[in-house]
């Protein structure tokens, strides 16, 4: 588990968009998947809790899932 204190994270820009790649979808219901991610530049994603994240796919309408 990643601590507030770890050292290898940094300051990042909040409205900088970071690529990922889904690495796995696992069905949870009928008509609804988890995904899971892999960032391309292999760094965590920092966190707050209660934080949410927007998900855009380019050039198809980018609105928030």
């Amino acid at each position: 588990m990643i601590g507030t204190n770890d050292p290898t994270l940094r300051p990042v820009e909040p409205t900088l968009l970071r690529p990922f790649t889904v690495h796995s979808v696992r069905r949870e219901t009928i008509d609804t998947v988890t995904l899971g991610f892999v960032s391309a530049d292999g760094q965590p994603l920092p966190f707050e809790p209660g934080q949410f994240v927007m998900i855009y796919v380019m050039g198809v309408g980018e609105v928030p899932i």
